[in-house]
């Protein structure tokens, strides 16, 4: 019993005091304090923030060379210094672009001028047209030229007897051979050849353009011809052109057909002004595609990939009428370029040029 009393009478033991563990706490206290202070004004970035130096040269991850994504400040000084660059930069392209434009450079043939104004081979136009052609010609490819200016009549060609498959150019002298020949004389219905005619001067349709022969025959076209006296002498006579739907021919040739075609669509007169709408939308043009915005044209163009039959060869032709603020010309550029209608946009770029040149002189 005695044993019992004393055992729950003892006083509890003093609890011993630790003075390093308080001081751990206190320190750590501070620590604590002073990281967030840190943390609060920046000079410690926080996961996943970063810091205005690194803003500063870090592009965004899906930024490219021009984009504007990125977040980089530059200063004032740093966007004077770029600017006078890109300046710079444009100036030695411009000094470059106006060295070749001025200079005359070497064509495989001679590029003719028949009443052009006197100083016309020493033009920027004339420069222009001979660097266009020789830059097609660098690229292995032939070109045969033929433009006439159709106020004065001058003209510039450039290996214009020479043959090349005309591929679907050919369609434009056919198609206004049946309206002038046919329609217009009351011997078919403009109604039940509308959608054809659409089909194959818009989309150059190659079924619409053989329904077309297969159901009106190709005879119209030699009395089209002999409207215009049309000259075949030494390319076969008339019968590759009423036999054969793309038969070989020249720049000069076609030149001669679009003289027709365009006299025929100035007129106004029967189905013309329904033919020269269709003519001004068609929907490739390596013409339309080298004259851009600055002119309005008429044309049809023509291209084949490769060696085919019944004489195809690989082509890249274009002919038309262009207008511009200073006259008007009829153009054509015959090549054996494959379809490369950016190509053959650059000589007509380069026409254009030199017309600018015949006439502003």
């Amino acid at each position: 019993m005695a044993d019992h009393v004393a055992k729950h009478s003892r006083k509890p033991a003093k609890r011993q005091r630790h003075p390093g563990r308080i001081v751990a706490i206190v320190v750590l206290a501070i620590v604590v304090v002073v990281a967030g202070a840190l943390f609060a004004t920046g000079t410690i970035p926080l996961p996943g923030k970063a810091t205005e130096k690194t803003v500063q040269s870090e592009p965004a991850a899906n930024a490219g060379p021009n984009d504007d994504s990125s977040a980089k400040e530059a200063t004032s000084e740093e966007d004077a210094s770029a600017q006078n660059t890109e300046e710079q930069k444009a100036q030695e392209q411009a000094a470059q672009d106006d060295g070749l434009a001025t200079t005359v450079r070497a064509t495989s043939d001679k590029i003719s001028c028949e009443g052009t104004p006197q100083g016309f081979e020493q033009s920027e136009g004339y420069a222009k047209l001979t660097q266009a052609i020789g830059g097609f010609e660098d690229k292995g490819y032939t070109v045969g030229i033929y433009l006439q200016d159709l106020s004065t009549g001058a003209t510039l060609t450039y290996r214009p007897d020479v043959e090349y498959y005309p591929a679907s150019s050919m369609k434009a002298p056919y198609v206004v051979a049946v309206y002038q020949e046919l329609v217009d004389t009351g011997k078919v219905s403009a109604s039940s050849i509308q959608s054809l005619t659409n089909s194959i001067i818009l989309a150059s349709d190659n079924d619409a353009f053989h329904t077309l022969n297969a159901r009106l025959g190709r005879s119209c076209m030699t009395s089209w011809f002999n409207r215009f006296g049309f000259n075949s002498k030494g390319y076969g006579g008339q019968w590759p052109y009423t036999t054969y739907f793309y038969p070989p021919t020249t720049s000069r040739q076609l030149a001669q057909m679009w003289g027709q075609i365009n006299t025929y669509l100035s007129s106004g007169q029967g189905s013309a002004p329904y033919l020269a709408d269709l003519f001004s939308r068609r929907e490739r043009s390596a013409l339309a595609q080298g004259v851009g915005s600055r002119h309005s044209s008429w044309g049809k163009a023509g291209w084949y990939p490769s060696t085919g039959h019944m004489g195809a060869k690989p082509a890249m032709v274009d002919a038309g009428v262009v207008f511009t603020d200073s006259g008007n010309y009829l153009v054509v550029a015959m090549s054996d370029a494959p379809c490369d209608f950016d190509s053959l946009a650059t000589v007509f770029t380069g026409l254009d040029d030199a017309y600018d040149s015949m006439v502003n002189k």
